[in-house]
């Protein structure tokens, strides 16, 4: 990439937000979420309000602390300035096809409007675009930064030049879901969540049945009773059971995580079928 004119460094940025917002959106179909396609991060700063009032979702700026070569062991800081309170995913697409193409990264709001995500560099990582997604109010906005990385090689960094990761929360955070989210349980569902490194996580899913709008409960079936390890990242999945289940049946989603002697609070997701 550092023999790489700007122009094309910018069309593989371009192709690479084309592809992913492709690819993403089709998971955004199945959350019930409205899916905006942005090939550039939005210039005005200014809010904009949809036909009901309600804020639409915006990003306004993308950056990344790896403009100049970055070596094996140092970390990645992406940067995304965007609506408040928002859920925001930042996306590596790896520019090498013998790497796993995409590598998510959880971003925290570090302060009002602006979110920060950390990723430590492995010893093989190439290059990658870096891709926003930002959600809020069931709709989602996409940016990416102007230029991709620049991972140089060289010598893991260790010891006094290795900066520390920040702090991960041991109760488990579901990437791909939020409370209260519409899904297609016909077509089968991974959940994808976060936690501290190699740490297990025991995760419920229990399917509620019921009548009159939700106002009598039937009875409740255990879909989902196991324990997962998180990996060295602190990345765990589970597979729910592709059923046909009724419009509107709700499953609790229920995840405890521990590590040595550390136990988490319950992380709890309520999601309904479409």
């Amino acid at each position: 990439m550092n023999n790489s004119s700007p122009i094309q460094a910018r069309f593989l940025v371009q192709t690479a937000l084309l592809v992913a917002m492709t690819t993403f959106s089709l998971l955004d179909s199945t959350l019930g979420q409205t899916t905006t396609r942005l090939s550039q991060p939005l210039e005005s700063t200014a809010p904009t309000l949809s036909a009901q009032g309600s804020e639409e979702p915006q990003i306004f700026n993308v950056t990344h602390n790896a403009n100049k070569p970055l070596s094996p062991g140092e970390d990645l800081r992406v940067s995304v300035s965007g609506t408040p309170n928002s859920k925001v995913m930042v996306f590596l697409v790896f520019l090498k096809k013998e790497r796993e193409q995409v590598e998510r990264v959880r971003a925290r709001e570090v302060s009002e409007g602006l979110y920060e995500a950390v990723y430590r560099i492995g010893k093989d990582d190439p290059n990658a675009v870096v891709i926003a997604r930002l959600h809020k109010n069931q709709k989602t906005r996409y940016a990416a930064a102007p230029l991709p990385t620049q991972f140089g090689p060289g010598e893991v960094v260790q010891g006094e030049n290795q900066k520390p990761q920040p702090a991960v929360s041991l109760s488990p955070e579901f990437l791909e879901y939020s409370d209260g989210d519409l899904v297609n349980f016909r077509d089968g569902v991974v959940l994808k969540a976060q936690t501290q490194p190699e740490a297990t996580v025991r995760v419920t899913v229990v399917q509620h049945t019921t009548v009159l709008g939700g106002l009598v409960e039937l009875g409740q079936v255990t879909l989902v009773n196991e324990e997962v390890k998180a990996n060295h990242r602190g990345s765990f999945r589970v597979q729910l059971p592709a059923r046909n289940y009724p419009g509107g049946t709700k499953f609790e989603v229920r995840a405890v995580a521990r590590l040595g002697d550390q136990r988490s609070q319950p992380t709890t997701l309520i999601l309904t079928q479409q």
